[in-house]
């Protein structure tokens, strides 16, 4: 009889093994091995990331001001990685590359005494900054966030779906993106040339984004935003003061890849500010350009 129990949770323990392996399979079906965490990923993303950012004065304001540092242009290029999970929390590493560029303030270098990041790493909730070496010199933690609110969806299933749709196939979801863009919306028409606008009013909402917030008087009161209908997509975004004079704007072009694959090739922002220390107003412009995109996910999650 002892003999037949231990035969006996053999047999189970074999067999919940079996079970196990047979549920990880199920649950890796369409995913992709992850290098910055232990979860297996629905969706890979890289890109170079390539910034120039400059202010804008009255001609010889910025040097009257002993501002010409803000004026001067300075650039930045980064190597981005995206890894998206099952469980729609993501992690990104970026890598910090050599400018291509002769402006002078990029050619600035930290004393040979000082680390300097060369790459960063988002994931689980931990940053972690190294050197050329590949040493720790910093850490840190943020909130986790999601690519996207699972519980929008009927299923996990469809959650998993409409990501990977919206790069390999956005006219499939097209409808759910404009429909999410009517949200909250004060105002929302289809005007000329097939472009939808939709109006936000900020100026009893305290959640309005205190980033591009200026003197009294001068913050984002209220935003149009531009979406492309066949594709869902937001193209440009305009927000207006109080007054009605334009804060800031955004433009954002996007393309298709050689694998028919929507994502954005640059966005190109432009801010207006002003300094009541100086009494003077400036223009802030900000172009970025996203090279060399790659995706990766598994065939079976494309529709």
């Amino acid at each position: 009889m002892k003999r037949n129990m231990i035969y006996l949770m053999g047999f189970l323990i074999l067999l919940a093994a079996c079970q196990k392996d047979l549920l990880l399979e199920e649950r890796g079906e369409g995913l992709l091995p992850s290098s910055l965490s232990d979860k297996p990923s629905i969706l890979r993303l890289s890109f170079i990331e390539e910034v120039v950012r400059r202010a804008e004065f009255p001609e010889g304001s910025a040097e009257e001001f002993g501002l010409t540092y803000l004026e001067e242009p300075k650039s930045e290029r980064k190597q981005i990685y995206l890894e998206v999970y099952y469980d729609f929390t993501f992690s990104k590493q970026v890598e910090y590359l050599t400018t291509n560029s002769k402006f002078p303030a990029d050619q600035w270098k930290l004393p040979n005494d000082m680390p300097q990041l060369k790459k960063t790493t988002y994931s689980n909730g931990k940053i972690t900054g190294y050197d050329a070496s590949n040493n720790v010199i910093y850490e840190d933690t943020y909130e986790q966030q999601l690519w996207i609110n699972p519980e929008e969806f009927q299923s996990i299933e469809m959650a998993r779906e409409f990501v990977i749709a919206s790069y390999y196939n956005p006219k499939s979801v097209k409808d759910r993106l404009l429909d999410n863009a009517k949200i909250n919306a004060s105002n929302y028409a289809e005007i000329a040339d097939g472009i939808i606008e939709v109006t936000q009013d900020f100026s009893s909402d305290p959640a309005a984004p205190s980033n591009r917030a200026g003197e009294k008087g001068q913050e984002v009161a209220s935003e149009k935003t531009y979406l492309l209908p066949d594709y869902g997509v937001v193209y440009r975004t305009e927000g207006y003061t109080a007054s009605g004079e334009l804060k800031d704007m955004e433009h954002n072009f996007f393309v298709f890849n050689e694998d028919s694959v929507l994502y954005m090739q640059s966005s190109h922002y432009r801010n207006l500010q002003y300094s009541s220390a100086y009494d003077i107003s400036f223009l802030e412009h900000s172009d970025i350009f996203y090279k060399d995109f790659k995706i990766e996910t598994s065939l079976n999650l494309k529709k």
